[in-house]
């Protein structure tokens, strides 16, 4: 039996359509901000909400802005990826942050950091009394292997930028503990929100914005990894690896897959194959099959053949071959064997 493929999709890993992934997010703020359930502020431009930066003020910044919440909310940041770097700091009470499926508290001075195109939350699942301030700043990443461009009011050199981006990038702590002159920078920030418009302090803001950076740069520098390190397109292609498994429907084919890294399909080939030792098509085969036995045993009166298509495959024929070779026994037996083993426990 064969399903018809269906069209192939717009980029779902990497996308540049903002809308997919950051718009939605905001909703649930500016809804608690008309309520009066939250105080809250935000210079933005784009699609975020907040007072409109004209093109000469703060190029570069998405959104700076805070919330205020004095008492728990019903509401929380869900689950979304942004193009730029975002940093956000708790100033007062308690906030869930979670990205790449961890979770944490995070607490006065505890910064999270998040590079372009990394999944993040705020939120478990609704934000507790806490003052939160935000930064995301667009360094022209429209995939994760393009050259970052920072907005000329950085003051930072052309070498402190360039390593600035690597450490960003192979920043593995998404939540750390700041220094007072990281936590300055952001009380200095939140004042500036909470009293005046991008026409009377963008200039300010850049400063502050600025020793913010400067103290950033300090903090992933001293946090770096050792060790052997990941190339930016090594580091691409492991981020688009690590997002597949929520994407396994959609009809893959290599050069669709090296598209979205911006990579040529036989450098994707070598860089998944160095990163997995495996080529990347038995890579999606394998978490396709991981995902189908998952799902016979969870849904044990669903057919085989719609766990077959939900799971990318477009031919049972097809899918139960993979998976007798993969498993050792056909897609039936496997449940048969599990169910067995599920009654036999109880």
């Amino acid at each position: 039996m064969r399903r018809m493929k269906s069209e192939p999709r717009h980029a779902v890993i990497y996308s540049s359509d903002d809308s997919i992934y950051v718009a939605d997010a905001c909703k649930p703020f500016v809804a608690a901000v008309s309520a009066g359930k939250v105080v809250g502020e935000a210079w933005a431009r784009g699609q975020y909400p907040g007072q409109r930066l004209s093109p000469k003020q703060l190029p570069g910044i998405s959104s700076i802005g805070f919330w205020d919440a004095s008492t728990n909310q019903d509401w929380g940041i869900k689950p979304h990826y942004n193009e730029g770097i975002e940093l956000s700091m708790v100033l007062k009470g308690k906030v869930s942050f979670e990205t790449e499926g961890k979770r944490e508290i995070m607490s006065r001075g505890s910064l999270a950091l998040t590079s372009p195109w990394q999944r993040h939350s705020h939120g478990d699942p609704v934000i507790q009394a806490s003052r939160l301030v935000w930064i995301i700043l667009d360094v022209g990443i429209r995939r994760p292997n393009s050259e970052w461009v920072w907005p000329s009011w950085v003051l930072a050199t052309t070498g402190e930028k360039e390593k600035l981006a690597r450490n960003i990038i192979h920043n593995r702590k998404a939540v750390c503990s700041s220094d007072q002159q990281m936590i300055r920078g952001f009380e200095d920030l939140y004042a500036v929100l909470a009293t005046s418009s991008p026409g009377d302090c963008a200039s300010e803001a850049s400063v502050i914005l600025n020793v913010i950076l400067l103290a950033l740069s300090k903090m992933v520098d001293a946090s770096a990894e050792t060790g052997p390190r990941l190339t930016v397109t090594q580091a691409t292609v492991r981020h688009f690896l690590d997002k597949l498994k929520d994407h396994l429907d959609h009809p893959w084919r290599l050069e669709d897959m090296a598209d979205q890294c911006g990579i040529s399909k036989s450098q994707f080939s070598a860089v998944c194959h160095g990163l997995t030792n495996r080529s990347p098509i038995d890579y999606l085969n394998g978490l396709r099959l991981e995902s189908a036995a998952t799902e016979l045993i969870r849904e044990p009166d669903r057919s085989i053949t719609d766990v077959c298509f939900q799971t990318g495959f477009n031919s049972s024929q097809y899918f139960s071959r993979r998976f007798s070779e993969f498993f050792g026994v056909p897609p039936r037996q496997y449940r048969k064997m599990h169910e067995q083993s599920v009654f036999e426990s109880s």
